[in-house]
């Protein structure tokens, strides 16, 4: 039997508010927040 996995996944904006994919690669929407490529949504 194998293993399920739970994947979280973020939904993207970028710095013009337009939505992009969304993705499960955390250290990449870190590094787009850190250089303003991206922004939160509260």
């Amino acid at each position: 039997m194998s293993e399920i996995k739970k994947v979280d996944y973020i939904y993207v904006v970028d710095s013009n508010g337009t939505p992009l994919m969304p993705t499960s690669r955390l250290g990449m929407v870190r590094r787009w927040l850190k250089t303003g490529q991206a922004k939160w949504l509260v």
